[in-house]
């Protein structure tokens, strides 16, 4: 896998039509490959969009003073489904939220907590499958950014946000064609303070836990499965520090009063 990873990124190195190609949906594709081929990876998206080794800098900075802090997944939990945040408009967990983007109940599973912040901060840097923006332009010349949800022979049914979705009809339609930009709003950094990203990234990489044992998480509070490597560190009604994984059921469970 780290031999073809690579042959792929030397093949686009040389590859004349390299700098027509989407960065997002690139970075997607080369995050199947391990550790070696995708930081070959980086280095030639990197020439792709110059404005990311800046916003590398920028993630790096915002993980280096989540170290600093101890989170509390309710916190999280509170700024995922209220109007601060409103992630649960458009994103599902479990059986609650929204449809527009991706579900969102195991992707700490799958994603790291730097793939996680730079999704949260810089959206439109990499796109999930099947969630990729559509730039459709009308014969008026407007345009309409979003995610293509259904197709048919006379129309295409797109969505651009939370709200209901568009019905373009094909006759109206003069080109669609791969979109750039995330529709969800970027600039998390700047509207929520160091804490709140700290403790919404915390709640997002370990809901999938409690969503497993039954847990509501809409109003029950949770039980983290913290990483002793991460980043973030886990706060329990006033315990500090992650719970062990060998920590006895009973002890999780006075834990969760």
């Amino acid at each position: 896998m780290i031999r073809s990873g690579k042959m792929l990124v030397a093949a686009l190195r040389e590859a004349k039509g390299a700098k027509a190609l989407n960065a997002g949906q690139l970075k997607t594709h080369l995050a199947k490959f391990p550790d070696a081929a995708r930081q070959a990876g980086d280095r030639f998206l990197a020439t792709l969009d110059a404005s990311a080794p800046k916003q590398a800098a920028h993630l790096d900075a915002l993980l280096a003073d989540f170290a600093k802090l101890t989170t509390d997944v309710r916190r999280g939990q509170a700024l995922f489904n209220g109007p601060k945040a409103a992630c649960a408009t458009c994103h599902r967990i479990g059986y609650v939220g929204g449809n527009v983007g991706p579900e969102l109940t195991k992707i700490g599973d799958v994603r790291s907590e730097r793939d996680l912040l730079e999704s949260v901060v810089y959206p439109s840097a990499s796109f999930v499958r099947n969630f990729e923006p559509t730039t459709v332009t009308l014969k008026d010349g407007d345009q309409v950014n979003g995610i293509v949800k259904r197709e048919t022979p006379d129309e295409l049914v797109i969505v651009t946000g939370a709200g209901p979705e568009q019905h373009l009809r094909r006759s109206e339609v003069t080109e669609a064609r791969p979109g750039t930009l995330s529709i969800m709003p970027g600039g998390f950094d700047e509207q929520l303070s160091r804490q709140e990203l700290a403790d919404l990234l915390y709640f997002v990489k370990t809901v999938r836990v409690a969503v497993s044992r039954g847990a509501d998480v809409r109003t029950t509070s949770m039980v983290q499965n913290a990483n002793p490597a991460s980043h973030l560190t886990a706060k329990i009604k006033g315990q500090q520090g992650p719970i062990h994984p060998r920590q006895s059921k009973r002890s999780k469970k006075r834990a969760c009063r």
